[in-house]
């Protein structure tokens, strides 16, 4: 079984509001309770494991863009790549298709040498954040709720709001906001906030859409600081990723 989709995000993002921030109203102070709480989220994460683990690959296009700026300036890599996940993918991994550095076109055969001279300008465990491809059920299933589920407007539109916190501590999440539509509980946004080792900061947002049965992101925010030193100075760098991911293809294993 193959599905096939091209995503079109703008509507969205107005929606959710990534371009300035998740707004957000309480509808007021109605809650559900924290029975339907446990039953809403047990059902859809069950839904989603079992929609998730028959997957036998997964084919996504990539469109990133990673702006880099300090005391001693900024730098911008921008790529395009296919990515292969699954036990029945062909070529896993991810195979870039074409890439600027700093507005200069990169040949393909040198693009995932200058994308890991540019991930080297980050502590590891940043980097590998950054390059990671999350499916949300594994990630909200390592969370427990902090609260009952809540009404929130975000932009108009209701939804229910999720606010989690890790069920192991010691991690770098602090804490972790999601949002679902009300008429059938599909994933539609979520805000993580992570802090890390050496004054590290990350704050990943991300939008989804379901595509046969599976919530998968279709765009992904990440902004951040971490302390630099150059020269016997000590500066912030901060940094900016964007990422929008089109043309799902999705088989499932026999």
């Amino acid at each position: 079984m193959k599905a096939c989709r091209k995503y079109v995000i703008g509507v969205l993002l107005v929606l959710l509001g990534f371009v300035g921030g998740i707004p957000g109203g309480f509808l007021g102070a109605k809650d559900v309770s924290a029975q339907d709480n446990r039953r809403l989220l047990r059902t859809w994460m069950q839904g989603q494991r079992s929609a998730v683990e028959k997957i036998g690959s997964l084919r996504v296009v990539e469109s990133v863009e990673q702006v880099m700026d300090s005391g001693f300036g900024k730098q911008e890599l921008r790529f395009e790549a296919v990515r292969e996940l699954g036990p029945d993918a062909q070529s896993p991994g991810r195979t870039i298709s074409r890439i600027r550095f700093n507005g200069r076109e990169v040949p393909v055969d040198r693009g995932e040498r200058v994308r890991r001279r540019f991930r080297s300008m980050l502590r590891p465990e940043m980097a590998r954040l950054l390059d990671a491809y999350r499916f949300p059920v594994r990630e909200i299933a390592r969370m427990v709720p902090s609260r009952s589920i809540t009404q929130e407007a975000l932009d108009g539109t209701p939804m229910w709001r999720v606010d989690s916190v890790p069920r192991n501590q010691g991690g770098p999440i602090e804490r972790l906001t999601a949002w679902f539509d009300q008429d059938d509980f599909r994933l539609q946004a979520s805000q993580t906030v992570l802090s890390l080792p050496r004054g590290n900061s990350l704050r990943i947002r991300t939008a989804y859409d379901r595509f046969d049965g599976i919530d998968l992101p279709v765009h992904r925010q990440v902004e951040g600081s971490t302390p630099v030193r150059r020269r016997m100075r000590l500066f912030t760098m901060l940094f900016e990723q964007r990422v929008e991911y089109s043309d799902y293809e999705i088989t499932r294993k026999d």
